[in-house]
């Protein structure tokens, strides 16, 4: 038992989570560059690529039904330009003829500038219902086969390709997150202004695979994404696995609307990308340290002490509270059955902030060192210690709830892998070890 304790304890970790369009070449294997995408002789997108490895496509449209009658290509000052336009739409809506996709590439900047503008003239909602359905007006589609992760406002959101809960989950009511309400298909529609991080992409892990487009420039210089949304779909008609830019944003997020005419979409974003994204990288991390490099004149500044006199006083210190350890685990009553239905089993571990383990230890606690031994002993149950293999490691996790299930607001299937509770069970053997 304690060998499997010592090898649980040292590697316990999470389970992280050529067709008809044809594409130019690039001339410069070193140059990032862009390079239009064709589809029955129409401009539906662009590729990305430094030298000859294809970074990303954008198309226009989700289904090409979006295209540019033509590209401009120009160079001033060390800034190259590729102006898509006028675009036009094989379907609704009705494109003024000053709607377009601006990409700029300055110098040896390693991130593409997109502006864009799309003017609706028209929206015939009976014509888009019948040719594209029952869907939000989208534009401007990433689509990443197999990514894992939808990176939007911040979380990040398993896709069916390592979840299938988030998306197609047969939740009601309040239990329905994240999902929208027109298909089980497509995630919800907020709007970027209410982000805590504007950006939007996918990531997938197992490549290091990450792209996003970022929008903090528009926040902090003109605020032109605020009303602008994001969603991901995991498959629409023949195009699978995208991310895209949406407008109007979805009515409480997940209600569809459509745009009304004379409304003007336009806004600007850096595209973000990065092929060393791995399990044990950060996402929010990478995109923090974009905005801290090039926007950081333009961030609020904090005060040199933190304010905090406004706190009434039932939440105010009168001393720090002492460290102690509880059960690892508890078993839900009646009364306690807010998310999980009575009688779930719950992991608690300890908490990581202090070193309750090691307090413990230093003051002969005797009987509660016993039963947290006790407690590992159980959670190591093959039951609950779900072993795997990752990258040749030996490792272990436990799922949340270890027994039951959700309320029934939020339909079956609650129980899952992807959580942070097994991380406090793991700090706890971990810190149990040490001693």
């Amino acid at each position: 038992m304690f060998e499997r304790f010592r090898i649980a304890c040292i590697m316990a970790c999470a389970v992280i989570i050529t067709s008809a369009i044809q594409i130019g070449m690039s001339a410069d294997a070193q140059e990032l560059g862009i390079k239009e995408i064709t589809f029955d002789e129409r401009i539906v997108g662009f590729a990305v690529l430094k030298g000859e490895r294809e970074i990303t496509r954008i198309t226009f449209g989700s289904v090409n039904n979006i295209y540019a009658e033509k590209v401009r290509r120009s160079k001033s000052n060390g800034m190259r330009k590729w102006r898509f336009g006028p675009l036009r739409s094989t379907t609704a809506p009705k494109l003024s003829g000053d709607s377009y996709v601006t990409v700029m590439i300055k110098g040896d900047d390693p991130y593409p500038q997109v502006w864009f503008r799309i003017g609706i003239r028209r929206f015939d909602r009976e014509r888009w219902e019948r040719e594209m359905g029952r869907v939000p007006f989208h534009f401007l589609v990433c689509s990443m086969p197999d990514a894992k992760l939808f990176h939007q406002r911040g979380w990040v959101i398993p896709t069916p390709a390592l979840d299938s809960y988030p998306l197609h989950n047969e939740a009601r009511g309040y239990g329905r997150q994240i999902v929208s309400n027109w298909s089980r298909n497509w995630t919800y529609a907020p709007p970027i202004g209410a982000y805590p991080l504007a950006t939007v992409g996918l990531w997938d892990p197992d490549s290091g695979r990450y792209i996003a487009y970022d929008f903090h420039a528009a926040r902090l210089i003109d605020h032109t994404e605020k009303d602008i949304a994001s969603a991901y779909c995991w498959q629409f008609k023949s195009t699978r696995e995208f991310f895209t830019l949406v407008y109007p944003y979805g009515r409480g997020y997940q209600q569809l609307r459509y745009p009304k005419n004379g409304d003007v979409i336009a806004s600007h974003f850096h595209l973000l990308y990065s092929f060393t994204m791995t399990s044990d990288n950060d996402p929010n991390l990478f995109v923090h340290e974009f905005v801290w490099a090039r926007y950081r004149e333009y961030l609020p500044s904090v005060p040199i002490v933190n304010d905090l006199s406004w706190l009434p006083q039932r939440y105010r210190l009168s001393a720090f509270p002492k460290l102690s350890v509880g059960r690892l685990f508890h078993r839900l009553s009646e009364k306690e059955a807010r998310w999980f239905k009575a009688g779930a089993l719950v992991q608690r571990g300890v908490n990581w902030d202090g070193d309750p383990v090691g307090y413990i230890y230093e003051t002969g606690q005797e009987s509660i060192i016993k039963q947290l031994k006790q407690d590992i002993e159980f959670l190591l149950q093959p039951q609950y210690a779900r072993r795997m293999v990752i990258n040749g490691d030996e490792c272990y996790y436990w799922q949340w709830p270890l027994e039951g299930e959700g309320i029934d607001m939020f339909g079956p299937g609650v129980p899952t892998m992807h959580n942070i509770w097994g991380w406090k069970v793991a700090l706890a053997m971990l810190d149990v070890y040490r001693h």
